[in-house]
């Protein structure tokens, strides 16, 4: 039901949020570290990867 109301997947949506959210911290000046736990991954080193796939640098390198 999600996919066909939305476009996309619950996990799709789910890690656009997370990763807006961590975005948003990250640009307030917030750790990478603090930012990935606090939006729910299990490692910074899991975000770091998720971040990459997506935008195609790391968040240092995006924030630089």
């Amino acid at each position: 039901m999600f996919l066909k109301q939305t476009g996309v997947s619950f996990a799709h949506w789910r890690r656009q949020a997370r990763l807006m959210a961590a975005m948003v911290r990250l640009g307030a000046g917030d750790s990478v570290t603090s930012a990935s736990l606090d939006v729910g991954y299990e490692s910074a080193s899991a975000f770091i990867a998720m971040f990459r796939r997506t935008v195609g640098q790391t968040p240092g390198q995006y924030f630089n």
